[in-house]
């Protein structure tokens, strides 16, 4: 039996700059409304792995990930996923959030992007709950840690669970939604590389711009949409089917004092 040799970084950071992957980010450092904080280097969020070059897989091979988890719909991973083996990981777990992306697309246009994202981020939740309920339950197993989890863009899919997870841990709400709003910047990278990609002939996807935004306040509705329904974040995850001990172990691997 061999044993992984995790490589970790000497100095935290938030945001992973690579060249085609824009948006991957370690969820860790935050401080919990108990006075203690997220664990560096255990959980990641990013975009698209897929679009990953050698230099950037080589970057995520640093991290020393064990644990891929894919929240995209079956067509778009069978379009194209990342090896688990290029980036030198392990296991891969494909957790579709959305059998379809149909539904998130919407009008065209909107007078409220804050509310129009937090309504679509409801549907999402109710219509993932059992993908998210599994991939907490990843993340719950000591032995999957590293782990980065990741959608397309990074910001929709991927923050809901990462807000989810944040909230579970004790993060307040203006918190969480901060960390969401981080993902603005890497979507007008992801945007300029569409850009360029339908400049030189290539079919893009046509994405209205209130989709495209990650104003904080989205996140903040979409928690306050979470508790009407649900009375709470954990209640949320306890009508989803998660047991109360697999919260206390996400607690118990992912906090410090």
């Amino acid at each position: 039996m061999t044993t992984k040799v995790v490589r970790r970084r000497q100095t935290a950071q938030r945001c992973i700059s690579l060249a085609e992957v824009h948006n991957l980010r370690d969820v860790g450092g935050y401080p919990t409304t108990d006075g203690r904080r997220v664990r560096w280097g255990h959980i990641f969020r990013a975009d698209g792995l897929h679009r990953a070059n050698q230099t950037d897989r080589d970057c995520i091979r640093a991290l020393g990930i064990r644990t891929v988890i894919d929240l995209r719909s079956w067509d778009e991973v069978a379009a194209g996923h990342v090896s688990v083996v290029a980036i030198g990981a392990e296991r891969f777990h494909q957790l579709p959030v959305l059998h379809s992306l149909d539904a998130t697309l919407g009008p065209a246009a909107v007078t409220d992007p804050e509310e129009t994202l937090a309504h679509t981020y409801g549907k999402m939740l109710e219509e993932g709950s059992l993908a998210i309920a599994l991939a907490l339950r990843v993340m719950a197993d000591p032995s999957s840690h590293p782990v980065v989890f990741h959608c397309a863009a990074g910001k929709d899919r991927t923050g809901i669970l990462a807000a989810v997870l944040l909230s579970i841990l004790g993060v307040d709400d203006a918190t969480v939604a901060e960390d969401y709003a981080l993902s603005a910047p890497a979507v007008e990278r992801m945007v300029s590389r569409l850009m360029v990609s339908a400049a030189a002939g290539s079919e893009v996807p046509v994405i209205p711009d209130w989709l495209l935004s990650a104003p904080a306040g989205a996140m903040r509705l979409t928690l306050d949409g979470l508790r009407h329904r649900h009375g709470s974040v954990e209640g949320y995850l306890l009508d989803a089917g998660v047991p109360t001990e697999m919260l206390q172990t996400l607690r118990r691997l992912l906090l410090q004092s």
